[in-house]
């Protein structure tokens, strides 16, 4: 039964990360394909993602208060559903922009809700979170190879959309049979809405991971925006060199986050930390340097590395250093915090990019990272945690 349960997870995380492979790298050509302006798109996406940071720690809370992590993520499917169906049927921009962000939301709330139910079930049933994370990396990849095959035949506009929903509504009847993590988290003792609430933002230990992140895993994530602008005013590539890089860096991703819990269990997750961010270090000095593609191209395989740590250790760590019952919100709460961190970066960034170029960008990630690195160099946070 537990095995049955856990390939309902796994095939979740990969059909519903399908789904964003259609979606996210392409929305802005669908966009661009039905008329809108580029300070049109550029709006849709900051109003989208002040809306999706507004409401995540709020739907993490309830979720928490509630109790009800399996109906929580299969509300927030549906209504991905409909605000999708809606925002396909608009023609005006006002109501594009009102769809897009509602959108937005409910796909945002999505994975903490998910993440931080399967957390829970691998900690109660002794199984290994990474390999879940793994296929949301694989997931991605697919989804974003299914919808380029279709364009191009079908060019964007009809099959993004129409994929897109049906990928969401295979995802649906998955969660409708999501193994029901709520009855056994019950047993947890409840408490108060307000003091649940307190004795999370108090942890210093979770905190403590917030404030690394701010200097390890989100500069990565926000300079990679640029990766493509990079190859094409630095490097004098083609934009089809995106797609080199994403096999290069994704693929060996995939296979690490299938092993780093085992790593993490065995060699304790201080150690795992820091080579994640010397390796990245050392990365952004050559993407700093070079502009040979081979070499870039072949630094870009330790990028596993740090987003392994990203995506299972950050979770991992905040799963062994709160309550179970407060693991909805705190998940919530990181993930917002990641998106106003990302977005702050992101905008520095293109100031920048505007007026040093790209090779500054990663000058200015490494120098970030090696804040990290000290931060790590000099806590105790993970001397005793496996």
């Amino acid at each position: 039964m537990k095995n049955k349960a856990f390939v309902q997870l796994i095939s979740f995380y990969l059909i519903y990360s399908i789904s964003q492979g259609i979606l996210l790298p392409f929305v802005n050509i669908y966009y661009d394909q039905i008329g809108l302006t580029g300070m049109q798109i550029g709006q849709i996406g900051s109003l989208s993602l002040i809306g999706t940071m507004m409401v995540l720690p709020l739907w993490g809370i309830l979720t928490d208060y509630i109790k009800k992590y399996k109906w929580m993520l299969v509300l927030s499917l549906i209504l991905t559903l409909i605000m999708t169906y809606l925002w396909k049927l608009q023609s005006s921009y006002s109501w594009i922009l009102l769809f897009s962000i509602l959108m937005s939301i409910f796909r945002g709330v999505t994975m903490p809700v998910c993440d931080s139910a399967s957390l829970l079930f691998c900690k109660l049933h002794h199984k290994d979170y990474g390999l879940l994370r793994s296929m949301s990396s694989l997931g991605y990849v697919l989804g974003s190879v299914v919808i380029v095959k279709a364009a191009d035949y079908l060019g964007y506009s009809s099959p993004l959309v129409c994929v897109y929903l049906g990928v969401i509504f295979i995802a649906l009847i998955i969660a409708l049979n999501y193994p029901k993590i709520e009855q056994e988290k019950e047993k947890e003792k409840k408490g108060a809405f307000i003091e649940d609430l307190k004795v999370l933002l108090k942890n210093k230990a979770y905190l403590f991971i917030l404030f690394l992140a701010a200097f390890n895993n989100i500069p990565l994530e926000s300079a990679s925006v640029y990766i493509g602008n990079h190859f094409i005013s630095a490097m004098h590539l083609s934009s089809s060199s995106m797609s080199t890089y994403l096999i290069f860096a994704t693929l060996p991703e995939i296979a690490f986050i299938m092993i780093v819990s085992k790593l993490f269990r065995n060699y304790g997750y201080k150690k795992i930390y820091l080579i994640a961010s010397i390796t990245q270090i050392l990365r952004g000095i050559v993407y700093t340097l070079t502009s040979s593609f081979p070499l870039f191209l072949l630094v870009s395989v330790v990028q596993m590395i740090m987003v392994g740590v990203a995506s299972v250790g950050n979770f991992g760590y905040i799963s062994k250093v709160i309550p179970p019952r407060l693991t909805t919100s705190a998940m919530s709460i990181y993930s917002a915090f990641v998106m106003i961190v990302t977005a702050v970066y992101t905008q520095l960034f293109g100031f920048i990019y505007d007026d040093f170029g790209s090779h500054s960008i990663f000058l200015v990630m490494t120098l970030l990272n090696v804040v990290g690195l000290m931060i790590l160099l000099g806590t105790k946070r993970f001397d005793h945690i496996r």
